[in-house]
């Protein structure tokens, strides 16, 4: 799924200035702006993976793994499952570098 984004709900003029200015800082780091970036959201109930990138002067996303969460309990506690957490970021990882 993709969407458009920007802060008005339209493309501004104004945003231009704005990627400008990051593009000519990061080059003048010697890093080129990414092409793309992956975020990735833990939430409570069930975690995502979600590429970014810019494409006509908007911000552009596609959902490319989605993996259940939540916590246990264990011995009286509530726990999360540190070992399963980790094996889905690293599956939706390597999910979306197939994807790119």
């Amino acid at each position: 799924m993709r969407h458009r984004v920007s802060p008005s709900g339209t493309s501004s003029p104004n945003d231009e200035p704005i990627r400008r200015k990051a593009r000519e800082k990061c080059e003048k780091r010697g890093n080129p702006m990414p092409k793309t970036c992956l975020a990735v959201d833990i939430g409570a109930s069930s975690g995502r993976h979600i590429l970014g990138w810019y494409e006509d002067g908007c911000l552009q996303t596609r959902e490319v793994y989605r993996f259940p969460n939540g916590v246990t309990e264990l011995d009286g506690h509530l726990t999360w499952d540190i070992d399963a957490l980790l094996r889905h970021v690293m599956a939706g990882i390597d999910e979306a570098l197939a994807v790119c």
